[in-house]
C-alpha cells in the first residue's frame, strides 16, 4: 500500500510539474508554442528571369521576362519562357521558380515550419546570324529566405539537383548553388556549388544536408542558371554555332525544421519524485 501511495503521489507531482511548465511558458517566459515551432521570416526575394536575345554592337533585339517579388513573403511560383525570333536568330531562354512555405503565405513577418524551393532553367539557340555580334538565350531562377529562430531546432535540407551541357562549339554553362549561412557569425552551415561547362561536369546529385540550429537568424538560398551564347561573349569568342538545351535542368529540395524539446517538464519530474521519496523516508 506505501509503495502504490507513493507512485500515485509521483504520478501526481508530475502532472503538476508539467502543468506548471505549461503555465510557465505560456505565461511567464515567453515561448509561446508557435515561437518555438517556427521561423519568422524576414526577408524573401524570389526571382525567375529568362531571355533571347541577338546584338550588333551596342543595339539589341531581345524577347525578356523577369518576374521578381521581394515584399510578400507569400508561396511564390513563376515561369518565364522566352522564346525569340529575328532574322536568323532563334532561341528559347527559360526559367521556373517557386517557393511554397509551411504554413502557407507566412508573408514578412510570418511564421513557417519548411519551405519547398525549386529552381529549373533551360537554353537554346535554334538558330544563329553570322553578321550579328552575338547571339545568346539565358535562364536564371533565384530565391533567397531569411529567418529567425528563437530557440534551437533541428532541420534538415533533402532533394535532388541536376545539370546537363553540350559541346555545340556555343559557350554553354549549367550552374548551380546552395547555401545556409548563420547571419549573426556569416559562416555557412551549408555551402554547395555545381557546374558543366560545354559538355564537362555534368551532375545528378541528392541533396541531404541536416543538424541543430542555435537560436539566431539564418539565410537560405538556391540558384539555378543556363546559359548559351556564340560570338563576341563575355566568355571570349566562340564560333557561329547552334545548340543548347532541350531539356530543363533543375534543383527542387525541401527545408524544414522542428523545435529541440524542453526538458523543463522531465527535470520537474525527477525532482518531485525526489523529493516525495525523500519525506516518505524521513516519515
Amino acid at each position: 500500500m506505501g509503495t502504490r501511495h507513493i507512485r500515485n503521489t509521483v504520478g501526481h507531482s508530475c502532472k503538476l510539474a508539467a502543468l506548471a511548465v505549461g503555465l510557465a511558458l505560456v505565461l511567464g517566459a515567453g515561448w509561446t508554442a508557435s515561437a518555438m515551432a517556427q521561423g519568422t521570416l524576414i526577408v524573401s526575394d524570389q526571382r525567375a528571369l529568362a531571355d533571347a536575345y541577338w546584338r550588333s554592337g551596342s543595339t539589341y533585339n531581345r524577347n525578356r521576362g523577369d518576374t521578381h517579388d521581394t515584399t510578400s513573403g507569400n508561396n511564390f511560383y513563376a515561369v518565364e519562357d522566352r522564346s525569340h525570333w529575328f532574322g536568323g536568330f532563334s532561341g528559347r531562354g527559360y526559367a521556373e521558380h517557386g517557393a511554397t512555405f509551411f504554413g502557407a503565405n507566412p508573408g514578412i513577418g510570418g511564421q513557417f515550419s519548411a519551405v519547398t524551393m525549386d529552381a529549373c532553367t533551360s537554353a537554346e539557340l535554334w538558330t544563329a546570324d553570322p553578321s550579328n555580334s552575338e547571339d545568346r538565350a539565358y535562364g536564371l531562377a533565384r530565391g533567397e529566405i531569411v529567418f529567425s529562430i528563437g530557440v534551437a531546432h533541428n532541420w534538415s535540407w533533402i532533394g535532388a539537383w541536376q545539370g546537363q551541357t553540350y559541346n555545340s562549339g556555343a559557350y554553354y554553362r549549367v550552374s548551380a548553388e546552395i547555401s545556409l549561412v548563420d547571419v549573426g557569425t556569416g559562416l555557412p552551415v551549408v555551402f554547395d556549388t555545381r557546374q558543366s561547362l560545354n559538355g564537362i561536369g555534368d551532375w545528378a546529385d541528392p541533396i541531404n544536408y541536416g543538424g541543430l540550429l542555435g537560436a539566431g537568424t539564418y539565410r537560405i538560398t538556391w540558384m539555378h542558371e543556363s546559359v548559351v551564347a556564340n560570338g563576341a561573349t563575355p566568355w571570349g569568342f566562340f564560333g557561329v554555332t547552334t545548340g543548347g538545351a532541350p531539356l530543363v535542368s533543375c534543383c527542387n529540395s525541401t527545408f524544414s525544421m522542428t523545435p529541440v524539446p524542453a526538458p523543463a517538464t522531465s527535470v520537474l519530474c525527477m525532482a518531485a519524485g525526489t523529493l516525495v521519496l525523500t519525506r516518505r523516508r524521513e516519515r
